[in-house]
């Protein structure tokens, strides 16, 4: 039988959201078992997003019906971020506690394989995303454990959208001993961090419309990351791995770099990034096909 119009816009919805880099994996086990292992790998060029654990309480036939679920996380969690592949035991005491129950349980481990490259916030590089498209910033060498020599300034990035969420993925800020901050974000009057003593930072979520620090920003349109470099990088000291996401296109210059223009409303694939000027990263609009699909439908 042929795909309806209706399946076809679903399909169609999904891909976009899987250009849009939404595209959340999950793996999931149903079990009685002490520990349960799994394995997580996305591709050789890409670097994973391990957000979290969902654990929920599962009837003697391993059917969903259990009373308790809740979200799990550890701080051995960050050995799944930035890397291509990882393993991930998950303990039946932690349900056992969360639940207070013995039994089935099934966790449930959500992730992301991210493939964009990238900019390194210590280059003269640029970057122009399309609305609600991520733009991916990350400290130099991340995230590899490196001897290499190690930039020693002052990096600073321009970021401009509306509505902007800023995440950090992942951040290793150990406290230096000149006292100087090794990265702030400053939007209008609001500074984050608010002191030197930052340093393990996982999933933390900045955004115009959710709490920044202990204030409020709506329609953040400027934000300006500055980040201290020094010294040598690797991911048992200072790192650092975001994303930025605006209700409208965002734009990122860094370190002196020209501000690029904003993607045109019908762009082309993504293009992988270049680090002296800038480039774009946009998807292709799927808007037009679904208005198709969808005056189709209806004749």
């Amino acid at each position: 039988m042929a795909p309806t119009w209706l399946t076809v816009l679903s399909v169609l919805c999904w891909q976009l959201l899987m250009v849009q880099g939404e595209d959340v994996k999950e793996m999931k086990r149903c079990t009685s078992d002490a520990n349960v292992t799994f394995n997580l790998a996305c591709k050789a060029n890409e670097m994973m997003y391990y957000m979290h654990a969902n654990l929920q309480d599962m009837t003697d036939d391993c059917q969903p019906g259990g009373d308790c679920s809740f979200q799990h996380s550890v701080s051995t969690d960050t050995d799944c971020v930035g890397v291509s592949a990882c393993t991930k035991t998950v303990l039946k005491s932690w349900y056992e506690s969360g639940c207070n129950k013995t039994g089935f349980f099934q966790p449930k481990l959500l992730y992301e394989c991210i493939s964009e490259t990238p900019v390194d916030i210590c280059d003269e590089a640029g970057l122009a995303a399309a609305a609600d498209n991520y733009v991916y910033l990350k400290s130099p060498n991340y995230p590899m454990k490196v001897d290499s020599p190690y930039p020693n300034k002052t990096c600073t990035c321009d970021i401009r959208g509306s509505e902007m969420r800023l995440q950090i993925l992942e951040a290793m800020i150990l406290p230096r001993s000149n006292d100087t901050m090794k990265y702030t974000m400053t939007a209008g009057s609001t500074i984050y961090p608010t002191d030197g003593e930052v340093n393990t930072v996982t999933g933390h979520i900045f955004s115009g419309v959710l709490p920044f620090t202990e204030r409020e920003l709506k329609d953040v349109k400027h934000v300006r990351l500055v980040y201290n470099a020094g010294g040598k990088e690797g991911k048992d000291n200072n790192y650092l791995w975001m994303r930025v996401k605006g209700k409208s296109a965002v734009t990122v210059a860094c370190n002196g770099a020209p501000e690029p223009s904003t993607p045109a409303p019908d762009p082309a694939n993504k293009v992988a990034p270049t680090y002296s000027g800038y480039h774009q990263l946009t998807v292709s609009s799927l808007v037009a096909v679904v208005m198709a699909m969808v005056k189709f439908g209806a004749a």
